[in-house]
């Protein structure tokens, strides 16, 4: 099942295990995660903390034309 590999530098080792967390992350699907990598949970995440945050934040500013008193502003939240 594992194959045992002698490295001749601790800088190859470094990239060896660079490129397997590269692979975890951004190839290997997770069935834990719903069958996605662990980067595209962390990315769903994201834009639903995002999403979440803009409509707990964002208002709409609305200019309407008013009579006679010039510009009427309407702010919602």
């Amino acid at each position: 099942m594992f194959t045992r590999v002698d490295y001749s530098t601790f800088g190859e080792t470094g990239i060896i295990l660079k490129r397997y967390i590269e692979f975890y992350n951004n190839i290997r699907i997770h069935g834990l995660l719903g069958r996605i990598t662990p980067m595209d949970k962390r990315n769903l995440i994201n834009r639903i903390i995002n999403n979440r945050n803009l409509k707990e934040y964002s208002c709409f500013i609305g200019v309407k034309n008013s009579t006679d008193k010039g510009l009427l502003l309407i702010i919602q939240f």
